[in-house]
């Protein structure tokens, strides 16, 4: 009787050790795709905080040159020559040609 009950568990075990093994390997390869899916993402991450990082170190150069006096100077001279503008205090001087007068 005890042989006969040991061959019953035996194949009940049998497909249940097989479900078990199939069960943790297809977990197993959840587990592998999620992680490489996750891999992928942070190499993407990592790919966009280098660009952003390079788009702030060519930002701070403009910045810095913007900010120079030798472009500070060029805006006034074009505000002065292009546009006519004046500085508060300046004196004008408008030079006109005289009028056209008959000979």
């Amino acid at each position: 009787m005890q042989a006969r009950l040991q061959k019953v568990a035996l194949v009940l075990a049998a497909p249940l050790i097989s479900l078990a093994v199939a069960y943790l390997a297809f977990a197993y390869w959840q587990q592998l795709a999620k992680a490489q899916a996750l891999q992928a993402e942070l190499a993407q991450v990592r790919q966009n905080i280098f660009r952003q990082e390079q788009e702030v170190q060519e930002l701070k150069l403009r910045l810095r040159f913007y900010q120079s006096p030798r472009y500070l100077d060029y805006v006034e001279f074009v505000a002065r020559e292009a546009l006519g503008m004046a500085r508060p205090g300046d004196t004008v001087i408008i030079v006109t040609s005289p009028p056209n007068t008959p000979r």
